[in-house]
Formats: C-alpha cells, structure tokens, sequence
C-alpha cells in the first residue's frame, strides 16, 4: 500500500509469495554473505515498486513478512545503483508512527554504554575484543558532549544491572544477539539452557549474551543468581518509556519470528514494547571492525547536532566508502 497527496492508496499487488520467502530469500542472504554480485534480488523485492516512489526524495516504510528479514537498502539494480543510492528510507513499526511528533524523550541527557562482557566459563562463546574500542569510544564521546553516562563493562556488564536501568535517553549495548530459529533443532544450543522451558515463545528464543552467560551454559551457578542471558521477554519488562534510542551493536538482533502482519516478534518488538522510540541493529553477522567503524561514525554525527535518521545514513554512507560491499554497510538498520 503506498500513500501519497491522494486520500486512496495505491495497491501494488506481488503473486510469488513463496518464493519471495523461499528461493528469493535464500538467493538474497547467500549473495551477501558470500559478496556476491546480485541484481536480481532489486527485481524481486523492490521493482513492483519502484515507479510508484523513482520521484520521491524521502519515503516511510512499514514493512511485514520476508521484508522484514532483509535490507532493502542493499538491493542493487542493473546500473549498479543500490536503493540507498536512489531513496532516502525511513523505517518505522506503523504508518500511524509519521504523525507522532509528542513522542515522550528524557529531558536530561542520560545514556547507558554496555559492551565487552566478561562470558566466563571454557571459552565456547567469543569475546569481542572490538566492542571494548567502541564502547569506550562511545563513552568518552557522550561524556565530552556532557552527557551522564552509567558505563557497564566486562564482569560489570551483569543482567540484574541492566534490568534496573530506567529510561536513560540513549542505551548502547555491544554484545552476542542470538536467535533460535528451529524449536526441535540443536537441542544443545548455547542457549538452550534458558530456552528449553518456553521454547514455543518467540520472544524466549532471542536475547543478548552478558557477563557470567557462558557460566550459566556449563552449569555452574553465576555469582548474581541470573544466568547472563538477556531474553526479549526480559526486555520488555523493562521501563524503557523515555529512551530516545536504543543501539544493538550485536550480530542478528534484528531477526526474529516472522508474523503476517505483527512484524518481529524478537528484539525489536521486545524493546518498542519497553518504550524505546527508536531502534537500531543488525540483520546478519558482521565483522567487529565494521561495526565500530559505523557506531563511531555514528555517534559523531548524532553529537554534531544530526538528527538520528541523517546521523545513520551519514555513517552508513561513511562506511560504503571504506567497505563497498554491502555485507559491511548494509547490516544495521534503524526502526523508529
């Protein structure tokens, strides 16, 4: 449904719904993870479209189903332009969201930094020695634009910690998102732990990897009596009303089950239902260097006095001069 100056919307009608979930789909995620040129997801995905919006400088997006589970900005057409190049996109949960301009922001500027969590136990899950660079990079940067920050890292980076924050204006967690997609599958998952009991709940099956996580898997108790896995069911208890943004600087934070017409149920429902007006993260795994590259970048902007949206895509934009291919500058996207 596209709307314009008109009081009746335009309906564009696609047929090949299985294989836009199917084969499509499959064809899109192995040309980026593998880097390889591809014009022909543009055709499929974004084509039927593209007339109707050639002309237009700026256009919202609510998206459901497959579209959820891709980057529409890193669909390239066959004069090698992508759709970041034509089209300037902004994401939102519901097209209601463009005509709410009273959305409730911290008055004071807060923000939480959490990142470079100490896992513990025998080494299965990875440190990421780069979120340590870009949290204290983060860090330094709020606090020299006089922002009070409450700084959480390595064995400090606890679940318990994080449950009590309330409503800073900016949170910023660098970290392992993990979401399990098949219920019968890999029984002994890392996770799997945590997730066995609720494993028909989406929101029970996707979450962030914190401090004393990986001594939870291997059964040992953890020093602060939570297990160090932050599920999206937590995430919505928390009280997140007044937070302007929330930043996921973590691999697949943004997949999720896949409703016809309810979106993700994962990570990004989980902290819009907190109350966090904005959101942003990842679609696929993407190397640590890059994602500093782009969170730095980011965070320069949006202190420079950018508006969050123009803040993104200059950092994206930023980063797809550095890293041409999409795999680097395509993965996060931001939800508002």
């Amino acid at each position: 449904l596209i709307t314009k100056d008109s009081p009746n919307p335009i309906i564009i009608e696609i047929r090949n719904g299985n294989e836009l979930d199917g084969k499509f789909l499959k064809f899109y995620k192995n040309s980026i993870k593998n880097k390889l040129d591809d014009d022909v997801s543009y055709t499929n995905y974004w084509k039927p479209f593209q007339a109707q919006v050639s002309n237009l400088k700026k256009l919202y997006v609510s998206l459901d189903g497959v579209y959820n589970q891709l980057s529409i900005n890193t669909l390239k057409n066959a004069n090698g332009k992508y759709v970041f190049d034509e089209i300037s996109l902004s994401f939102i949960t519901n097209p209601k969201d463009v005509l709410n301009t009273n959305k409730a922001i911290s008055s004071t500027n807060t923000a939480c930094v959490i990142g470079n969590p100490t896992y513990g136990g025998s080494g299965k899950v990875l440190d990421l020695p780069g979120t340590k660079v870009e949290t204290d990079e983060i860090n330094t940067l709020l606090k020299s634009k006089l922002y009070a920050t409450q700084y959480m890292a390595q064995k400090a980076a606890k679940e318990d910690k994080i449950k009590m924050v309330k409503s800073p204006k900016i949170i910023h967690i660098a970290t392992h998102g993990f979401f399990q997609v098949d219920r019968n599958k890999d029984k002994q998952s890392m996770v799997d732990a945590t997730l066995q009991k609720g494993n028909q709940n989406p929101m029970l099956r996707s979450g962030l990897l914190l401090a004393d996580a990986e001594t939870f898997m291997d059964n040992k108790p953890a020093s602060n009596q939570e297990d160090g896995i932050l599920t999206a069911y937590e995430v919505m208890q928390m009280d997140l009303s007044k937070t302007d943004l929330v930043v996921l600087s973590a691999c697949e934070t943004g997949l999720g089950e896949v409703k016809a017409g309810e979106g993700v149920f994962g990570l990004q429902r989980a902290f819009i239902v907190a109350g966090a007006n904005s959101l942003i993260m990842s679609l696929w795994k993407v190397s640590d260097e890059a994602t500093k590259l782009l969170m730095i970048s980011f965070y320069k902007n949006l202190l420079n006095n950018q508006s969050k949206q123009l803040a993104f895509r200059n950092a994206q934009t930023t980063l797809k001069s550095q890293m041409s291919s999409p795999y680097y500058w395509g993965a996060f996207v931001m939800i508002e």
